[in-house]
């Protein structure tokens, strides 16, 4: 685990809010050249988002779930 992600732990009670961010920096920076796991990333995320009650930015990776389908390498 990198010190980040452990200092952030281990001080947070938010444990999913943590590792979702962390997450969501890599998604962006794979989403030049999309591939089958950077669609179910952005799936995850989008279920995580509803599931915190970020309704706004869950809808808007929900259809950037859809659009890199259609474009993810296999």
């Amino acid at each position: 685990m990198t010190p980040y992600l452990a200092s952030s732990v281990a001080s947070s009670t938010h444990r999913p809010e943590v590792f979702a961010a962390a997450s969501r920096a890599h998604l962006f920076a794979a989403l030049d050249k999309p591939t089958i796991e950077t669609v179910q990333a952005c799936c995850l995320l989008a279920l995580s988002d509803w599931g915190l009650g970020e309704l706004n930015r869950a809808w808007t990776l929900s259809s950037a779930f859809f659009l890199l389908g259609s474009e993810a390498e296999a």
